[in-house]
């Protein structure tokens, strides 16, 4: 049995008045129980001693870790301002050297123009602009490159999503008033990257020539 539970009992039973030896030995194991207590309570107190600058400083470190995320997160989101963007005119094998995921090819198309949108302060490359013109019609691409900027864009009316052989094609057309073509605006994004278009189509030849002509073009690399 136990100590202190002996102890216990031999309170709560009736006792017969004790011998002046069985007193001495009954203050003895009370004073060992009381001193046994003693040392338990004092070595949570030292464990606690211990242990208490550890958690305390794990405590400062996961606060601390939350803090810099925090603010980094909020770093990424305004690194990109557009008071930073510069334009710099470039070469149409520069810029199929930077993109990734896509092939662009304009084969019939002809280029005018090639530009290159870059951050000023972080030197950081955002994306690409691109002008190609077909007889009467012209296609307007922007491709995103920087997986971090979010480039603004917006779609003419209701946005449609035709499942095409390498992408999923999102657009809107818009039936230019009193003008024999059609407006397409819209969207393609393979991993990271993103290509933003406007396509004139004229004359308005409808939706099917102008799904087989933005393949044409905007190819997935193999």
């Amino acid at each position: 049995m136990k100590l202190k539970k002996y102890m216990k009992l031999m309170e709560d039973e009736p006792q017969e008045e004790m011998t002046e030896h069985e007193l001495e030995l009954y203050n003895s194991l009370l004073e060992r129980v009381e001193k046994n207590a003693t040392v338990r309570t004092a070595k949570r107190v030292k464990l606690w001693s211990i242990f208490a600058p550890i958690v305390s400083s794990l405590l400062v470190a996961a606060i601390t870790l939350t803090c810099v995320f925090s603010l980094r997160k909020i770093s990424d989101e305004f690194l990109y301002k557009d008071d930073n963007i510069v334009t710099q005119e470039s070469e149409y094998e520069l810029m199929k050297t930077d993109v990734v995921f896509f092939d662009l090819s304009f084969n019939e198309y002809t280029l005018s123009q090639v530009d290159m949108f870059y951050d000023s302060k972080s030197n950081d490359k955002l994306f690409y602009s691109i002008i190609a013109n077909f007889e009467d019609s012209r296609l307007d691409i922007k491709i995103v490159i920087n997986e971090k900027y979010n480039y603004q864009f917006n779609l003419n009316g209701e946005e449609k999503r035709v499942e095409l052989a390498q992408y999923t094609l999102n657009y809107s057309s818009l039936i230019l008033r009193g003008k024999p073509q059609i407006e397409y605006k819209g969207w393609i994004k393979v991993q990271t990257e993103i290509v933003y278009f406007e396509f004139f189509q004229k004359p308005a030849l409808g939706d099917e020539a102008f799904f087989e002509t933005i393949q044409q073009v905007v190819k997935v690399k193999k």
